[in-house]
């Protein structure tokens, strides 16, 4: 049996399909319902490098045949910035020392690259604990350690109202939008964007210092509705103060899942119901979207630090189960 080779994969590469599939399969087997990134969405972001960060793409080659994948994300002119890892060898090919090498590799780029820091996610599915599975026992080997859970939480759809609660005080208000942020909200948006920066849970991991302007957030939010996605939006307003947003994504090539992504209540709103107002409204965003567009929406996906003990309530209280962790993980160079 030949040594596998590693080799770049690039976005004309005819075996970036294959290296996606091994990344895809690793990630997502045994874990039931679970959104996970198209090959539409790898083919984008080869073809349209992100302006600020930079995307390496790796495979281990056993002849013609995939069976390693490797990606490292890192910020764009930042070494202090974490490198960030994903790292796959395919079922068949476990045991042979494949994922040693990947990692191996990506902590020699991170060297040559002057990173100080590698941060991965490994997924474990259910109950099941971390030390008990393959991914934690390599993950372990290769001087990582965790440093933060999130619960992997599922929504059935269609939603049935539950958790929606009596309306906020007359103090709160909540916007909702689909797409693109609307001009007047746009500095509000911006620095609620900027304070989920801050403020969401990392552990005891380095927290990444990306600045969020208007700038930056409209060209992320572009690049995500030029790929296809669709963007459902809410922000709450305490006497006309913006206190908090959350926030959806529907992705055309994987309609089964939709993505909830990032919530936030301001420290100083909090207690006020600002939260389920702002799930309810975009709940309700997504009813109408997928009563219009018939698509085939059968959860929602989000994550939630398990140090979030209201935000992990209130989640259950809209019918959200535990499916599973995530844990994220880094080791210094």
């Amino acid at each position: 049996m030949s040594e596998p080779r590693i080799v770049a994969v690039d976005p004309s590469s005819p075996i970036l399909r294959q290296w996606h599939e091994v990344l895809r399969a690793a990630y997502t087997q045994g874990q039931g319902p679970m959104w996970w990134i198209s090959l539409a969405h790898v083919l984008y972001t080869a073809e349209h490098p992100h302006p600020r960060r930079s995307r390496w793409r790796y495979a281990a080659l056993d002849g013609t045949r995939v069976v390693g994948a490797l990606e490292l994300v890192s910020a764009v002119g930042d070494p202090a910035e974490p490198v960030q890892v994903e790292l796959a060898v395919a079922p068949e090919a476990q045991g042979r020392g494949i994922g040693r090498e990947l990692a191996s590799y990506a902590l020699q780029f991170a060297a040559d690259h002057g990173h100080h820091t590698l941060q991965t996610e490994v997924h474990v599915p259910g109950a099941q604990a971390l030390e008990d599975t393959r991914s934690g026992r390599f993950l372990r080997d290769q001087g990582f350690r965790v440093g933060n859970v999130e619960d992997r939480l599922l929504l059935d759809l269609p939603w049935d109202g539950r958790g929606e609660g009596d309306p906020p005080s007359g103090e709160v208000r909540v916007q909702s939008w689909v797409g693109a942020c609307p001009q007047r909200y746009e500095l509000e948006w911006a620095a609620l964007k900027q304070q989920m920066q801050e403020d969401h849970p990392v552990g005891d991991l380095v927290r990444g210092d990306t600045r969020i302007d208007v700038e930056r957030m409209r060209e992320d939010e572009g690049r995500m509705i030029e790929r296809g996605w669709t963007v459902l939006r809410s922000m709450a307003l305490l006497r006309d103060r913006p206190v908090g947003f959350t926030e959806m994504f529907l992705d055309a090539d994987e309609p089964a899942i939709v993505v909830q992504d990032s919530t936030l209540v301001d420290r100083a709103a909090r207690g006020k119901g600002v939260g389920r107002s702002l799930k309810a409204a975009n709940l309700h965003q997504l009813e109408r979207i997928t009563a219009d567009t018939a698509a085939e929406a059968r959860y929602v996906q989000t994550w939630t630090s398990q140090s979030n003990a209201p935000m992990l309530a209130l989640n259950a209280q809209f019918g959200f189960r535990v499916a599973g962790t995530m844990h994220d993980a880094e080791r210094t160079v």
